[in-house]
C-alpha cells in the first residue's frame, strides 16, 4: 500500500471520527443502534415481516425488559434517524424531500415521491401499535403523554414504540434508500 493512499485513509477516518464526536452519542450506544437495526433487518429477511419484539431481544440475547431499556436508553439517538447525507454531500435529512415543497424540480418531486413511497412501505410493514405511535406523534402533532391514554399505555412504553419504531423505519430505510457508500 502506498504512503498517499495510507494516509488519505487514515485522515478521512480521523475526520469522521470526529464529525461523529460531535452529535454527542457514545460510541457504545452508536454500536447498539446498529447492532438493533442489524437484528431487525435479519430478523426480517428471515421471516419476511416485521419482527416481533420478542424476537428482537432473543437475537440480541436479551430478556424483553433488557431490550424495552435498552430501546428507551437509545431513543434520543433515534429521533434524528432519518438524517443520512445526500447525494450531492451537503447536509441534510432524507425528510427534505418530503417535508421541502418549495423546490420542485422534477427531480425533487421524484425523488420525494419515492421516499414517500418507501415510507409508507416501511410504515406498512411494521406491527400496529408502532405505526399508530408514530402517526400521533409525526403526522398529527400529539406528544407522548397525549398519546399514552388514546393508547391506554404508560408514557414509558409510548416513549419505547415510537424509538423502536423510528429504528425499524430507518433500518427499512436505509437498506432500500441510495446513499453513498462510505458517509457513515
Amino acid at each position: 500500500m502506498k504512503l498517499k493512499t495510507y494516509a488519505e485513509h487514515r485522515i478521512r477516518g480521523a475526520i469522521l471520527d470526529s464529525i461523529r464526536g460531535l452529535d454527542g452519542v457514545a460510541p457504545h450506544k452508536r454500536k447498539r443502534v446498529k447492532q438493533m437495526q442489524a437484528a431487525m433487518a435479519k430478523l426480517e429477511q428471515i421471516h419476511q415481516r416485521a419482527p416481533e419484539e420478542e424476537e428482537i431481544a432473543a437475537e440480541l440475547g436479551l430478556t424483553v425488559p433488557e431490550y424495552h431499556d435498552s430501546v428507551l436508553e437509545l431513543r434520543g439517538i433515534t429521533i434524528g434517524s432519518l438524517d443520512a447525507p445526500t447525494r450531492d454531500g451537503s447536509t441534510g435529512t432524507l425528510m427534505q424531500y418530503v417535508a421541502d415543497r418549495e423546490e420542485n424540480t422534477p427531480a425533487r418531486l421524484l425523488e420525494r415521491s419515492e421516499l414517500e413511497k418507501l415510507i409508507e412501505d416501511a410504515l406498512n410493514k411494521m406491527p400496529k401499535v408502532e405505526r399508530i405511535v408514530l402517526d400521533l406523534y409525526y403526522r398529527q402533532g400529539y406528544n407522548i403523554r397525549e398519546i399514552a391514554p388514546v393508547l391506554d399505555l404508560h408514557i414509558t412504553r409510548i416513549s419505547q414504540l415510537k424509538a423502536q419504531g423510528i429504528l425499524r423505519l430507518r433500518e427499512y430505510i436505509e437498506r432500500r434508500w441510495p446513499t453513498p457508500k462510505g458517509v457513515y
